[in-house]
C-alpha cells in the first residue's frame, strides 16, 4: 500500500523532519521487492504530504534548522576533527590558525557526508529486512551528523523492536550509550562550577 505507507512517513516527519530518513530506507528497500512505480508512488506521496503541511508556513517551518545550522554538538564525530584542527579554540591545544569561520565549512562538510552516508546506507542494506535497512538508515545519520543529542536515539527505538537481535541494533545501542555519557560527564564537569 504505497500511498498509505507514504502518508504514514509524511506524519512522521511532520513530528521530526529527520523521520523523512524512512523515505530513502523504504523507498530502497520497495524498489527491489515491488518496482519503480510502487516506490515512485510511495516518494510521491511522502513528499507530497509534507510540502503540503508546510506550504502554509512558508520558510517559518524551518527555523529550527535555521537557528542550527551554525551548531556542532560535543558528541557528534565532527567534533575530533574540530579539535584537531585547532578550531576549538576553547579545548584545543592545536593550533592551526584557521579561522573560526572554518568552523561553518566543517560543518557544512559533515551535513553533506551525513546524507551521501545515509543514501549510500540506505541503498547497500536494502535488501535486508525491512525494519533493518530502515534503522540502519537512521542510525547512518545519527554517527556522522554534525549536530546529534543524546535523545535522538529514541528515534530509532520503536523500528529496533522489530530487528532486536541485529548487528545493526547491537551498534545502534552502543552508539546511544556513548552519546548519553558524552553528555553526562560534561554536565558532571560543568555541575561544580555551576554551583559555586
Amino acid at each position: 500500500r504505497p500511498v498509505a505507507a507514504g502518508i504514514a512517513v509524511a506524519l512522521a516527519s511532520l513530528v521530526k523532519l529527520t523521520g523523512g530518513i524512512g523515505l530513502l530506507a523504504i523507498g530502497a528497500w520497495a524498489l527491489v521487492r515491488y518496482g519503480r512505480r510502487w516506490a515512485l508512488t510511495f516518494a510521491a506521496t511522502t513528499a507530497g504530504g509534507i510540502l503540503l503541511a508546510y506550504l502554509p508556513f512558508g520558510t517559518s517551518g524551518l527555523s529550527a534548522f535555521a537557528h542550527n545550522k551554525g551548531s556542532l554538538s560535543r558528541a557528534s564525530a565532527w567534533e575530533l576533527p574540530r579539535l584537531l584542527t585547532g578550531l576549538d579554540r576553547h579545548h584545543s591545544a592545536i593550533r592551526l590558525g584557521l579561522p573560526a569561520s572554518d568552523t561553518q565549512l566543517l560543518i557544512g562538510l559533515g551535513a553533506v557526508v551525513s546524507a551521501g552516508l545515509t543514501i549510500a546506507i540506505a541503498w547497500w542494506m536494502r535488501r535486508r529486512p525491512l525494519p533493518t535497512t530502515t534503522a540502519a538508515a537512521l542510525g547512518g545519520y545519527l554517527l556522522f551528523a554534525p549536530y546529534v543529542l543524546p535523545w535522538y536515539p529514541g528515534w530509532v527505538i520503536p523500528v529496533l523492536g522489530l530487528a532486536p537481535r541485529t548487528h545493526v541494533a547491537r551498534m545502534l545501542a552502543v552508539q546511544a550509550a556513548v552519546l548519553a555519557a558524552v553528555y553526562e560527564l560534561k554536565t558532571q564537569q560543568l555541575a561544580p562550577a555551576v554551583a559555586g
